[in-house]
C-alpha cells in the first residue's frame, strides 16, 4: 500500500510542479508552500518504506525520518513567514515596519 501511494503522490507531485495551479499573487506563495507540503509527504512515505522493508534492529532506519522532519519544519517556518510577510508587507499599500527596521534598513 505504501508503494501505491507513494507513486501516486509523486505523480500528484509532478502535475503540482508543472501546472502551478494557483496564481501569482504573493510571488507564488501557496504553490511554494504546497510545494514544500508535497516534498514532506514524499519524505514520510519514502521513510515509512524504508522501515517496513528493513530490518527493525537496523540503528539508521529510524534516521530516514529526519529529512522529513526537517522539511516539515521547513514548511511550517514558510507558513509562518507568508502569514507575517502579508501583515509588514502587503502588496496593495505601503509597508508596516517598525521604526526600528525601518531605521535599519535605511528608510
Amino acid at each position: 500500500r505504501l508503494v501505491l501511494l507513494f507513486c501516486i503522490q509523486l505523480t500528484f507531485f509532478a502535475l503540482h510542479l508543472h501546472c502551478e495551479p494557483f496564481d501569482n499573487r504573493a510571488y507564488k506563495g501557496l504553490d511554494r508552500l504546497q510545494t514544500c507540503c508535497g516534498q514532506t509527504v514524499n519524505f514520510l512515505l519514502f521513510a515509512g518504506i524504508l522501515m517496513f522493508n528493513t530490518d527493525e534492529k537496523d540503528p539508521l532506519v529510524p534516521s530516514a525520518y529526519i529529512p522529513a522532519g526537517l522539511c516539515l519544519v521547513y514548511t511550517f517556518c514558510f507558513a509562518g513567514y507568508l502569514l507575517a510577510r502579508n501583515s509588514l508587507w502587503p502588496l496593495n499599500r505601503s509597508a508596516r515596519l517598525p521604526t526600528c527596521v525601518q531605521s535599519l534598513l535605511g528608510g
